[in-house]
């Protein structure tokens, strides 16, 4: 499932920007659509975390790298996309989503427990 959820984002992210389009989320303001990278890869750190079967602190590593190289990778990318461009703003908010993820996962019971 995160890997097909990744492939998602990259979809979106594939969209060309700008024009009669303007993105995948062109009904929003540019800044309320780029406060949606947050809970999109938080989503894709909690994805992969619930992929691993061992709750461990190498699984939230493993889990937030993935998540992190992922939205570097998805910025980098869109230099790729006609009318769109890459943004250190965009990679912070990728990596405050997975930090974030890890937070609800750590709240969570099954963070404590593991099989």
């Amino acid at each position: 499932l995160p890997l097909l959820y990744m492939a998602f984002i990259f979809a979106a992210s594939s969209i060309p920007g700008g024009g009669e389009t303007g993105g995948v989320f062109f009904f929003l303001r540019p800044k309320v659509s780029n406060l949606l990278h947050i809970p999109a890869y938080g989503l894709l750190f909690i994805l992969w975390y619930r992929y691993f079967s061992e709750k461990t602190p190498r699984a939230v590593i493993y889990s937030f790298g993935v998540a992190t190289v992922c939205g570097v990778l998805n910025e980098f990318w869109q230099l790729f996309v006609p009318n769109r461009y890459p943004s250190m703003l965009d990679i912070m908010l990728n990596t405050l989503g997975a930090g974030l993820g890890f937070l609800i996962v750590r709240n969570r019971k099954e963070y404590y427990s593991n099989p």
